[in-house]
């Protein structure tokens, strides 16, 4: 009986470890997910700040620090500008740049 009783403590014991293990990295991918938007609304404002981009044909997209920017602009130099307000905002670790210049 006292084995038993033993056995059932440490099955829910074990139980219960396993499922603070499993909270633990949660949180850290729900900080992540809530850096990454906060991340991509910052470098939406940096686009929106730029006269030569049209963030309406911009996608911007984050994930762990990383942008990426796809989509259109009218000429070279509206690339250019997207890509470097994209590099100047905080948190951005790499800028991913897949615009096209619209012909």
């Amino acid at each position: 009986m006292k084995t038993v009783r033993t056995a059932g403590l440490l099955l829910a014991l074990l139980a219960l470890l396993a499922a603070a293990c499993a909270s633990g990295p949660e949180k850290r991918v729900t900080s992540q997910v809530y850096e990454d938007d906060l991340t991509t609304a910052r470098v939406k404002r940096a686009l929106l700040q730029e006269e030569s981009v049209r963030l309406s044909d911009i996608d911007v997209a984050t994930q762990r620090g990383s942008v990426r920017l796809a989509g259109f602009v009218s000429s070279a130099e509206a690339l250019q500008a997207a890509d470097h307000a994209a590099r100047r905002v905080q948190g951005v670790k790499s800028v991913k740049n897949e615009l096209h210049v619209k012909p």
